[in-house]
């Protein structure tokens, strides 16, 4: 289960912060983040499929060392998503109408999400994260959004007690131009801390069913 978890989403606390690159991101407000947000919710209504690959990185409290994830994303309208780690091991988590499947050292397990109303809530915040549906997400965490021109910067906190259980806060970095999400990032209340980098983009292709069939 932690390792479906991780396949979504350091930590960011003032109403003004600085990025790796020393861009300052100040706080949205009033008309400018309603504009924004109207703008994304338009952008992610008209995302039928989306493939990307993706370079995750762990932190964990318990080591010392960075753990480096590669693999691919694919994701069909409505609530169809694979996520296929590729290195440096291998594994699948599919998302297809509500059913989680997944593969691991070949052995394949399927339930439905339904069974369970935070698994139910995660598959929720997966695909509106990638699409950019923040509006969906706001009756689930509390929203703020900052820009520094050329991206914006969506901060989510947990409202729900089983939520903050797995995520202390989820942050979300997307192209201010193309409302396109470029990173996930997550951190944990134990300390651990997720960043998954979205790259090579494309949105609209073809995308057959079959990509949908783990076996």
């Amino acid at each position: 289960m932690k390792q479906i978890f991780s396949v979504f989403i350091i930590i960011l606390f003032a109403s003004i912060q600085v990025d790796a690159q020393g861009n300052t991101f100040n706080k949205l407000e009033g008309s400018l983040k309603e504009t924004f947000k109207n703008n994304l919710y338009a952008s992610s209504e008209k995302i039928t499929s989306l493939e990307c690959t993706f370079i995750q990185r762990q932190t964990l409290s318990l080591l010392s060392d960075e753990i480096i994830s590669k693999g691919t994303m694919t994701y069909k309208k409505t609530e169809r998503l694979l996520w296929v780690y590729k290195a440096p091991y291998e594994f699948q988590f599919l998302m297809n109408n509500g059913r989680i499947t997944t593969k691991s050292d070949g052995k394949i397990s399927s339930f439905d999400s339904g069974s369970s109303p935070l698994m139910k809530e995660l598959c929720k915040i997966m695909v509106a994260g990638l699409k950019g549906d923040t509006k969906s997400l706001e009756s689930s965490f509390e929203t703020s959004y900052l820009s520094n021109g050329s991206q914006v910067k969506v901060i989510m906190s947990p409202k729900s007690k089983n939520l903050a259980s797995i995520f202390k806060q989820i942050n979300l970095l997307f192209d201010a131009s193309t409302f396109l999400v470029s990173s996930i990032e997550m951190a944990e209340p134990s300390g651990d801390k997720t960043t998954i980098a979205i790259n090579n983009v494309k949105i609209n292709g073809t995308v057959n069913d079959e990509v949908f069939d783990i076996h």
